[in-house]
């Protein structure tokens, strides 16, 4: 936590700057959080500097600070903001350091710790938002006479099908079904890995014991499963 006394108009002042610049970019509620993450790195520096004293890279490596630095790249990549504009950002903040009292070690741990943040913020919002790609996009329709239809819509990636594949197949085994309608129509850059995904609901099917028809199939999904390695398309039930 940041120390009360390192609350100072200094502290602020620099906070200032980092604020105006955040602005332009970030709306309120993360730049809210921005704000919380800098004033504890800032604050915590400005403690340790006010002896005169070298700060150490043990102290940068503290639970506190490396949480706060780690925290703002973090935040800044689960906004959106672009790689581009952390680092802008990531340049004010360092400008605003006591540099005079760092080695350039301590700062290139500072500029690490940024973006080992940025990159695990990054990695959770890519997961966040293929997760409600996947919700949005895995459709499902059981018909009243035991036809299952499987629409798969947008950008999905290969392992985002390979879940709803899996999905299909765990509710084929609970209903009575009779017949699986695959509808690739709605579904976005064709791409052999992609097809290969799309176009396994067809083994699943076989292996129930259950006719499986594709619809939808556009030329380009046509050469992707052929890039796939599924050069016998004829094996495949197909509704245009």
């Amino acid at each position: 936590m940041l120390p009360e006394n390192a609350a100072t108009i200094e502290v602020n002042e620099d906070l200032s700057k980092i604020a105006h610049l955040a602005g332009q970019w970030l709306e309120l509620p993360a730049l809210v959080d921005e704000a919380y993450h800098f004033r504890g790195a800032v604050g915590l520096l400005h403690e340790w500097s006010r002896d005169g004293r070298q700060i150490t890279a043990m102290e940068l490596q503290s639970g506190d600070f490396r949480s706060a630095v780690h925290g703002v790249g973090r935040s800044l990549a689960r906004s959106g903001l672009s790689e581009t504009k952390a680092g802008t950002l990531l340049d004010v903040f360092v400008e605003l350091l006591p540099l005079s009292q760092m080695s350039s070690k301590a700062c290139s741990l500072i500029r690490a710790l940024f973006w080992e943040g940025f990159s695990r913020g990054h990695e959770e919002r890519w997961q966040e938002q293929q997760s409600d790609v996947w919700k949005r996009a895995q459709i499902i329709r059981e018909l009243a006479d035991g036809v299952v239809v499987l629409f798969l819509s947008g950008h999905l990636e290969p392992e985002a099908i390979s879940d709803v594949v899996e999905d299909l197949g765990h509710r084929l085994l609970r209903n009575d079904t009779r017949k699986i309608v695959v509808d690739l129509k709605q579904l976005e850059d064709p791409n052999r890995y992609r097809a290969a995904e799309a176009f396994s609901v067809d083994a699943t099917a076989r292996v129930l014991g259950i006719p499986c028809v594709f619809c939808g199939v556009s030329q380009g999904w046509k050469s992707a499963a052929q890039e796939a390695g599924l050069m016998d398309l004829s094996k495949y039930a197909m509704a245009f």
